[in-house]
């Protein structure tokens, strides 16, 4: 990574919020970036000042910061989901709500391999932190990555 020149970083190293910023902008301006085709890819853009990191901080830091005030941590929401990140358009939510917002929502089974014991969901966050599971070592699972998580399987349901 270069210089960083807005001055918002820690220890040399950008801020959270200054990654908010860098990630919306990959999401919506690079066809390299794993999640284009869910943004840019759809036709998702942002406000063009927000082009300027100093724009966006502008308009959205005084939100961000009376958010994690209160909630510890932020994510970015597009209120309209087809609409574009402006001012008017965006809000700060938590991890766990914004996967509830989500447009791939599937249903998933977990089966406890010790019994059998099975458990439907749909909220990947939700029921991880509901349940004592890691919410990574789920996803790892349903992409095939590992076999179990803390002795449970997990299958997407058709």
């Amino acid at each position: 990574m270069g210089v960083i020149k807005h001055g918002d970083s820690i220890g040399g190293r950008p801020t959270k919020f200054y990654y908010v910023w860098m990630e919306m902008k990959q999401r919506c301006k690079n066809p390299k970036d794993l999640s284009y085709k869910n943004y840019g890819g759809r036709g998702i853009t942002y406000d063009s000042k927000w082009e300027n990191y100093l724009e966006f901080k502008k308009d959205t830091y005084d939100s961000y910061l009376t958010f994690i005030s209160e909630h510890g941590k932020a994510t970015l929401e597009r209120i309209d989901n087809n609409g574009a990140y402006t001012k008017k358009n965006c809000k700060w939510i938590t991890k766990e709500d914004q996967a509830n917002n989500t447009r791939k929502l599937r249903k998933v089974i977990g089966i406890r391999l010790s019994d059998g014991l099975t458990m439907e969901f749909i909220n990947q966050c939700k029921f991880a932190k509901d349940n004592g599971f890691d919410q990574y070592g789920i996803a790892h699972v349903l992409k095939g990555d590992q076999k179990s998580h803390k002795g449970w399987v997990f299958k997407y349901v058709d």
